[in-house]
């Protein structure tokens, strides 16, 4: 089947198929995206719109995140079907986006990802809040 230059392509029907295959297969784990997500609202960072991510990209099952409703810190939180899966899901991240373009944090079967947007001392004590309340789930 070819797209119409009125429909839209292949390319964005087989990444809309993926990202569905991937939500609809994530890993029942504790706690997911959808939790650690929430612990940040708790904590101050909510994310403004959260927006599904490519897991294959990361060797996840599943990857979710956002912005911080204020714009300083992106976060993303990539879901793996068990620890090994995560170790290497971890070690996937930290070469596309190196440690001092962002921090990674693993847990459980969990790896966050941070990247802050802008500097200061408000973005930063954020992303330490962040950290923290990931560390604390």
């Amino acid at each position: 089947m070819s797209p119409s230059a009125s429909g839209p392509s292949a390319i964005a029907i087989t990444l809309g198929d993926r990202l569905l295959k991937e939500a609809q297969n994530r890993p029942h784990i504790q706690p997911n995206a959808d939790d650690v997500l929430a612990a940040f609202a708790k904590a101050g960072g909510g994310v403004a719109t959260k927006k599904q991510g490519l897991a294959a990209t990361y060797k996840a099952n599943f990857c979710e995140g956002g912005t911080t409703g204020d714009g300083s810190v992106t976060v993303s939180v990539c879901e793996y079907a068990d620890d090994d899966s995560a170790k290497t899901g971890l070690a996937a991240l930290q070469s596309i986006y190196p440690a001092k373009q962002a921090n990674h944090a693993l847990r459980k079967d969990t790896v966050l990802t941070t990247l802050r947007l802008k500097d200061g001392p408000d973005a930063q004590a954020l992303e330490s809040k962040l950290l923290a309340a990931y560390a604390a789930l």
